[in-house]
């Protein structure tokens, strides 16, 4: 005997629903009102968390969606990406003309170890591959210097009313489908972690503006590879508490953080002075490794920031220090560590968190009486 789709219980009509295709689902709600009532709490829910990468498309996607009047509240949820694309792989392939195994979100993809030349075919495939990557890097630029992404962000950020959830994620793009972990970035994590710190200006900046009031924020929080350095967390808080960051954490209940002690100054070459015996190739990676334990400014920041937090009740705070290349001792760098027990002591000295109830603390040695004082203030 023949029936109509909405003449199905509800239960069943929504299993059907579950399996259909989202644009299919989305003709169907539109052409049947019935259908469009008895399917839409479980067609919201599909909208509860959203991503983007801060580019144009991902924005304008956003955008559309929280400015729905039924999805926009539906978003609770937003991840955003600090997003590297990388292009040297697939130029290596293109130049060399040899084969790479199966892609893999940890290890990215690997150059095979074989005589085996692509095919015309393969190599018209990575050559697309690569002009993708080469077309985001061209907007990721443009949005940068234009600064749309800040602007767009922070309008979705007022017109989504029930977000309460903010998660910076760090990796690097291979390929255009494949994200590397930061973790796992290899000789590209000088670029992962400058984009990185970007995202987080940008993302903090368009918070405080929004004036949205948010109950957790993972700051590249429990994510190893990848971090805040202190002195630039120390050095955007005037700017943040200018425009209103201190009412949008006074709320938070969930903090997940992971800061780092030494200060990367990218584009700017090596100085003479205590970097001549160093290997080569640090020079031409032209980026500098800099501590500033002696100065405040590169330890302040982790505390500055929990200060703004009163009300947290989950803590989950990791020391992550820049990345040393593979190919370099870590003893010729032991002069440029230190200012972590430094962090987490003012951390202790200024904060009090009297609704805590769990605390994380990761990748750090903390002094004995920190760890006393941390107690004592806790409940």
């Amino acid at each position: 005997m023949p029936c109509t789709l909405t003449s199905l219980p509800v239960e069943l009509s929504t299993i059907i629903v579950d399996q259909v295709d989202s644009r299919d689902i989305s003709s169907l709600r539109l052409t049947c009102s019935r259908l469009h009532s008895t399917t839409l709490y479980r067609f919201r829910q599909s909208f509860t968390h959203r991503t983007t990468n801060l580019s144009s498309k991902s924005l304008r996607a956003l955008t559309a969606v929280c400015e729905h009047e039924d999805l926009g509240p539906a978003v609770r949820s937003l991840t955003v990406v600090a997003a590297y694309y990388d292009t040297t792989f697939l130029q290596k392939v293109l130049d060399t003309k040899r084969p790479y195994k199966k892609y893999n979100e940890e290890h990215g993809p690997v150059i095979r170890e074989t005589h085996k030349l692509c095919t015309r075919k393969e190599l018209n495939t990575v050559a697309t591959q690569h002009n993708t990557l080469i077309r985001r890097q061209a907007d990721q630029a443009k949005v940068a210097t234009s600064k749309s992404d800040l602007i767009q962000l922070t309008a979705i950020m007022q017109k989504a009313s029930n977000l309460r959830t903010i998660t910076l994620e760090a990796g690097l793009y291979q390929y255009p489908e494949v994200r590397v972990a930061a973790s796992q970035s290899r000789g590209a994590w000088a670029d992962v972690w400058k984009q990185a710190l970007r995202v987080y200006s940008v993302t903090m900046t368009a918070l405080a503006q929004s004036k949205l009031r948010i109950e957790e924020l993972h700051i590249y929080g429990g994510e190893w590879g990848c971090s805040v350095p202190a002195y630039d967390m120390h050095r955007l808080m005037p700017d943040l508490l200018a425009k209103g960051l201190k009412e949008v954490l006074v709320q938070s209940r969930v903090l997940s953080l992971n800061y780092a002690t030494r200060l990367l100054e990218a584009e700017r070459p090596f100085g003479v002075k205590g970097f001549q015996g160093y290997p080569r190739r640090i020079e031409e990676s032209n980026t500098k490794l800099v501590s500033l334990a002696p100065d405040k400014r590169n330890y302040l920041g982790p505390a500055y920031f929990l200060s703004l937090c009163p009300n947290l009740q989950e803590l989950d705070i990791g020391y992550y220090a820049l990345r040393i290349p593979e190919w370099c001792s870590s003893r010729d760098f032991s002069a440029y560590w230190g200012g972590y027990e430094n962090a987490f002591d003012q951390i202790t000295r200024s904060v009090r968190l009297p609704k805590l109830l769990k605390c994380k603390i990761r990748g750090q040695s903390i002094r004995q009486h920190a760890l006393l004082q941390l107690l004592k203030d806790s409940p």
